[in-house]
């Protein structure tokens, strides 16, 4: 039977008690293995696995972030310490509700939202005539919205400008605006070498035959990406704690 926590939330002039799921099972380890890769991914069933994955990486996906840059605080072994966690509950598609819980109750996490000023980077038409390049074009409405990410190459169909610059923010580490005034949903394809990377594990690709991701927003899609300023959403962890193992 799924275990339930209630939070008790100011709501008007009563009380709102909300219950958040929480995983029936859960272990978690700490890996020294040392190896690069790290993933932190749902399974069917309500199961969660993450595998080699720091504190920051699984903040990421328990509070559903787009770029491990929207946290900040947090403890000096945020990045350094790995863990390898195995759970199962129900619902399934509550594996981040519930994995708020488990930080909350093994990590003794504690983290709020605020907005705060940042460097961003802003994604921009390139052209004065708005001209797009080969690479990016109209979709057609009957195909199927998709995407495919590998560590040198992005793939998306039939998905606003909004879909790209998510993506791209993940692969840069850092929050991207969209200011292109693009409506619409496009087809995208764009290939570029990953090395240096926040947002692909371990030390990238180097290819020289492929240009950064930076040049290759420009020459392939027609876009550009320029470093700015804004007020962006950001969480701030107060507090955390190594959690015992199990």
């Amino acid at each position: 039977m799924t275990k339930l926590t209630f939070l008790v939330i100011p709501f008007a002039t009563g009380i709102l008690v909300a219950q958040t799921p929480t995983f029936e099972v859960a272990s978690v380890r700490i890996n020294s293995s040392g190896d690069l890769s790290r993933s932190v991914r749902a399974l069917p069933g309500g199961r969660l696995e993450a595998t080699n994955a720091p504190l920051r990486n699984l903040v990421r996906y328990a509070y559903e972030l787009r770029t491990l840059g929207e946290i900040e605080g947090g403890p000096n072994w945020m990045d350094s310490a790995a863990f390898d966690i195995r759970a199962t509950g129900t619902p399934d598609g509550l594996q981040p509700q519930m994995l708020q819980a488990l930080l909350s109750e093994r990590f003794k996490l504690l983290a709020r939202r605020e907005m705060r000023e940042r460097p961003v980077y802003a994604l921009t038409v390139a052209r004065a005539d708005r001209r797009l390049g080969r690479s990016i074009t109209a979709a057609a409405s009957s195909a199927l919205p998709r995407q495919h990410s590998g560590p040198t190459r992005l793939e998306i169909t039939n998905h606003p400008i909004s879909r790209l610059v998510s993506s791209l923010g993940a692969l840069l580490g850092q929050t991207v605006i969209d200011r292109t005034d693009l409506a619409g949903n496009y087809d995208i394809t764009l290939a570029f070498s990953s090395e240096q990377l926040p947002g692909v594990p371990g030390p990238g690709r180097p290819d020289p035959s492929l240009p950064s991701v930076f040049t290759a927003v420009q020459e392939q899609l027609g876009l550009k990406l320029e470093a700015s300023r804004g007020s962006v959403p950001v969480l701030v962890v107060e507090r955390a704690e190594m959690p015992t193992e199990n």
